[in-house]
């Protein structure tokens, strides 16, 4: 797999130059090497983790289309670094990169980066039935948690309110208050170089797809 990949020692060193020169003139310098050991594996595994998704639970889709730019916008930002310094792309159930509910989030990066599936930074509008549903369904829910368990997996608590949203402070000694409080549902894995380098981000990313396919199920149902 790492053959077909093709990411290489080149591909960190790559990650670590731009982070230590974050510069138009040294990104140009090196442009042959990103496109070479940076774009291109990293659409290849875009393509195969989405075809390790085929026959699963969820169905996937991804590649070149559903890759992010590296340049950052600086239009409204006080950092006008010109470039990321790490690599990100979705897989979603249509392969548009516009979709950004129930995806699932590959991320490398000069240690290694992280997978992450499920629900990213959802508006209040959105939240609100998926609140009103883990308090209606709370049993469905413990069920879908506990499963998730079994897998060795957790709902990441990262994005979360720290008091009870508007209109939800009765709920605070809820079993799933915690949950509640939550504005993204994502189950997320960290990925150490190896990972990149052997292929087995691809298996790893239809593995973390297939455990959350209950906890998108779930929260996509309302």
């Amino acid at each position: 797999m790492t053959e077909i990949l093709g990411f290489s020692k080149a591909t960190f060193d790559f990650l670590r130059g731009l982070t230590e020169n974050n510069e138009k003139s040294w990104f140009d310098a090196h442009r042959d090497d990103y496109e070479r050991y940076v774009r291109e594996p990293f659409v290849a595994t875009l393509e195969a983790a989405a075809e390790a998704t085929v026959g699963g639970p969820l169905e996937l889709h991804g590649g070149r289309q559903t890759m992010f730019r590296i340049n950052r916008d600086v239009r409204f930002s006080k950092d006008k670094s010109p470039y990321k310094t790490a690599v990100g792309g979705l897989l979603t159930p249509t392969g548009d990169k516009r979709e950004h509910n129930g995806v699932a989030y590959l991320h490398l990066a000069v240690g290694g980066g992280f997978l992450a599936c499920g629900f990213h930074q959802l508006s209040p509008a959105q939240l609100t039935p998926i609140r009103d549903q883990i308090i209606e369904r709370a049993e469905e829910f413990t069920a879908v948690l506990s499963r998730l368990a079994d897998r060795g997996r957790a709902l990441s608590d990262d994005d979360s309110l720290r008091a009870m949203p508007r209109g939800y402070a009765d709920y605070a000694d809820h079993q799933h208050a915690q949950y509640l409080r939550c504005k993204s549902f994502m189950l997320m894995q960290n990925l150490s170089q190896k990972d990149w380098l052997t292929g087995a981000v691809v298996d790893q990313t239809a593995a973390l797809v297939a455990d959350g396919a209950e906890l998108i199920a779930f929260v996509a149902h309302v």
